[in-house]
């Protein structure tokens, strides 16, 4: 029988361990937007949550906690196996870890945002899917800073784009403008060209260095 609770599908960012058996569970939901949960027993309950961990995918079931909490109560959650896959090739891994730091990034807290969440969560089924991809990393990226409107016009040639080069500024418009299953045919050097665009923002924003970024770095 369901746990009673709000579900809603989500994606787990990130999990915290909480003394013997609890987690804290950071999420990214369709309806609530960038949420904290607490999982009581977790790490004990294999039914209610099967392969709880980050990055990952599902449904989950929320409720309130009462007495202002700033928690949510997570009290079950069903992982889409096909994350699960995800360990055995590392590179997509990193990939899936580094759209959910965007996520904690870039993302205010408590504010639905089910545009980006439709976008992020069909990015990660696709890496699950299919594999790792740096066209939909990219297209990824400048969708987010389009969504949060830190996008530069990419049609004004006058207009700072770090040095882009009018080819790598048509491209980078091709996969802000793309569905993620149709993303355009684009050249190495110029989706490197592109990643410029995002990297520069996040200097501009600063914070620490995202983890998934030098494990990657790792692994090239």
């Amino acid at each position: 029988m369901p746990i009673p609770g709000e579900r809603d599908d989500a994606i787990v960012t990130a999990v915290v361990v909480y003394g013997e058996s609890d987690l804290v569970v950071r999420l990214f939901a369709r309806t609530r937007g960038r949420v904290g949960a607490f999982a009581r027993k977790a790490r004990a309950s294999r039914k209610r949550f099967p392969g709880l961990a980050a990055p990952a995918r599902g449904s989950a079931s929320l409720a309130e906690r009462g007495n202002g909490a700033e928690l949510l109560e997570l009290k079950e959650m069903d992982i889409d196996p096909a994350v699960l896959g995800l360990a055995r090739d590392l590179r997509a891994l990193g990939h899936a870890s580094y759209l959910c730091e965007l996520v904690e990034r870039m993302l205010p807290e408590h504010e639905p945002a089910p545009e980006v969440f439709a976008f992020v969560d069909e990015a990660l089924d696709r890496i699950a899917r299919v594999g790792p991809s740096a066209a939909l990393l990219r297209a990824v990226e400048l969708k987010l800073l389009l969504h949060t409107g830190y996008l530069p016009d990419l049609a004004d040639s006058e207009a700072p784009h770090e040095g882009l080069a009018d080819d790598a500024r048509a491209a980078a418009q091709r996969l802000v403008d793309a569905e993620l299953g149709a993303l355009p045919d684009v050249d190495e050097p110029t989706l490197r060209a592109v990643s410029r665009v995002f990297a520069a923002h996040l200097r501009r924003q600063g914070g620490p260095p995202l983890k998934s970024v030098q494990f990657l770095a790792s692994l090239a």
